[in-house]
């Protein structure tokens, strides 16, 4: 990790270098239903109150960050509940003036926010925070929004071309000398005379996070981001995920980088396997928006025709449920085994959301987290 500072909060070790073996992140909770495309009456919603009490409860559990989605409108571009989504800046600088110990990320898509304007967002956010502010910078996709916005969608290398430049000119206004002003001529971006005061409190910037998949995409993370955001959709094939994460860390060492590699998970649990099962049946396939669904799954490219019956139905199920991520279903203890096997397999972190957070956050807590800490993977957080 490139970024160090102690911050005002008197915390000694940056959260992202905390000494846990998996470090915990919460994902979505500035969106409503979290990221289960479910009408489920306990869904999370997209509330200040509800999203200010995930972050504060996530934060006294210990948490190391707490992550937001980037939605203009809700994925499959239509006018769903599912369009009901926190800016992710304003929204994080919220959640940073009401916590004291997690890493706040923006998730910012480059396309579409200025990067002098994220410069100075993120470095303000520093500030309030007491140096927890942190960037999940993504190259955009989503062309429903770039419409919206009236924003050209580049073709896909084109957009991490573009992005090249963009976290440049982030970095040299984030690092310049007080009050140095910085020109930058590119093919996407021109600067006269930048500038961006105050500089963040972290050293030599905030951390960068991306979530890119693609070969374009790696030179991108190398080059750049602190962590590479690598969601592995199942638990039984995790040698995939350690060669991903070998290449991804190999490619940041072979330009000088040390990096973490962290992927996503949901939780599904109760005190037996019978009930979580059920629980999923519940808010899934009674309540699940399977229109949003498959719009979803069609958008990023995904049919029946390319799938066939069998795989297209399991993506839709597991879309609905929590995303395409890791599902960990079972009792607690079949949870810290499911996230025993992504320590082993070398993710540094993994992000996680619930189906009903108002239930499930508190339930983790006090069920699985004391596992964790008894396997190993966890400090205790009683210094928080």
């Amino acid at each position: 990790m490139s970024a160090t500072v102690e911050t005002t909060r008197g915390f000694p070790v940056h959260p992202l270098q905390s000494p846990n073996r998996l470090r915990l992140g919460t994902f979505g909770s500035n969106k409503e239903g979290g990221m289960a495309l479910t009408k489920a009456p306990t869904r999370l919603r997209a509330e200040w109150a509800e999203t200010l009490w995930a972050a504060q409860t996530a934060d006294a559990l210990g948490f190391e960050a707490i992550v937001p989605v980037s939605r203009w409108k809700d994925q499959a571009g239509s006018n769903s509940i599912f369009s009901r989504v926190f800016d992710t800046i304003t929204w994080a600088a919220g959640i940073a003036a009401s916590t004291r110990h997690a890493v706040v990320f923006s998730t910012i898509d480059m396309g579409l926010v200025h990067p002098v304007i994220a410069a100075k967002q993120v470095a303000t956010i520093d500030h309030i925070s007491g140096g927890r502010a942190a960037a999940n910078v993504v190259a955009g996709w989503n062309r429903p929004e770039a419409e919206m916005l009236g924003r050209e969608m580049l073709e896909h290398d084109a957009r991490y071309d573009s992005a090249d430049e963009w976290i440049t000119i982030v970095k040299e206004l984030w690092s310049a000398p007080e009050l140095a002003e910085v020109d930058f001529e590119g093919r996407y971006y021109q600067m006269k005379r930048g500038l961006c005061e105050p500089k963040p409190l972290q050293k030599p910037y905030p951390p960068i996070m991306n979530a890119g998949s693609s070969e374009r995409a790696h030179p991108f993370i190398a080059q750049h981001a602190d962590l590479a955001f690598a969601p592995s959709a199942r638990l039984d094939d995790l040698q995939t995920a350690r060669s991903m994460i070998d290449v991804l860390k190999s490619e940041a060492a072979a330009v000088g980088r040390q990096i973490q590699v962290w992927t996503y998970g949901y939780v599904v649990s109760r005190d037996t396997r019978e009930e979580a099962k059920k629980y999923l049946s519940w808010y899934r396939d009674e309540y699940g928006d399977i229109e949003t669904t498959d719009k979803a799954l069609q958008m990023i490219g995904l049919n029946t025709a390319a799938l066939g019956d069998a795989a297209w139905s399991n993506y839709r199920e597991k879309m609905t449920a929590g995303g395409l991520g890791l599902e960990l279903l079972g009792t607690p203890d079949d949870v810290v085994e499911g996230l025993q096997a992504i320590s082993d397999v070398g993710f540094d972190g993994i992000l996680l959301a619930w189906p009903s957070w108002r239930d499930d956050l508190p339930y983790f807590g006090s069920k699985i987290l004391p596992r964790l800490e008894a396997a190993g993977l966890r400090e205790p957080s009683d210094r928080i």
